[in-house]
């Protein structure tokens, strides 16, 4: 099972998209333009849904408390060279 938001997408702006990435890839291809791609990805250390084996008719109690989280940010290229950078606590930092 996974979560997924395919069904609120605007299918002609997708394909629309898919034709536009698709004429940059061949002019990447025929050595026009230097094409990166862009993606990020946040990282919670306190879990969405705690729970955990416990004997009946018992309680286990966790503090509360937010623990923060990373913040990971990358560019890549169709040679697979990567260039990262992750961000501890991305809620401390002023844009």
């Amino acid at each position: 099972m996974r979560k997924s938001l395919k069904s609120l997408r605007d299918p002609k702006a997708f394909a629309r998209g898919q034709r536009e990435l698709a004429a940059l890839q061949k002019q990447e291809d025929q050595g026009k333009i230097a094409l990166y791609y862009f993606d990020e990805a946040g990282f919670a250390l306190d879990p969405t849904i705690p729970y955990a084996w416990q004997e009946p008719k018992s309680v286990i109690e966790l503090p509360a408390m937010r623990y923060g989280g990373s913040m990971c940010e990358g560019f890549s290229i169709a040679t697979m060279t990567c260039m990262p950078l992750c961000l501890n606590n991305p809620s401390t930092l002023a844009w």
